[in-house]
């Protein structure tokens, strides 16, 4: 009814993930403020390949990794503690993090402007 067209270009399922050290420090600098415990590596290097990994291919980004659980991922064990009270902290506690990395990026673009120096170098 709208004559709306779409055209699909095939691309990769699933890119792998670009690193964004800009964006990890901030996040872990917030973390550190809000004494949440981090991973030993808050940002994974290109070690897999997500959807994330393909909008990384675009612009900056990064996942932020908390531990909640001792397990392999995807496995039963770590399916069920994605439900506990842990869990959901963790993700409290990431949105925390994102949001403490934009107000960050909102308050000084000299940070946008390195993170985009970063990203168009890998």
């Amino acid at each position: 009814m709208t004559q709306t067209t779409c055209e699909i270009k095939p691309s990769p399922v699933f890119a792998a993930r670009k690193r964004n050290l800009v964006l990890s420090q901030l996040a872990k600098e917030t973390l550190e403020t809000l004494h949440v415990p981090i991973h030993s590596e808050l940002v994974h290097d290109s070690n897999g390949s997500t959807d994330f990994g393909n909008v990384s291919g675009i612009v900056p980004g990064i996942l932020i990794y908390l531990p909640y659980v001792d397990a392999p991922g995807h496995s039963q064990q770590w399916l069920d503690a994605g439900k506990t009270d842990e869990a959901k902290a963790c993700m409290t506690n990431s949105a925390k993090a994102m949001a403490g990395v934009m107000f960050d990026l909102i308050q000084n673009p000299g940070l946008v402007k390195a993170a985009k120096e970063e990203f168009d170098k890998l």
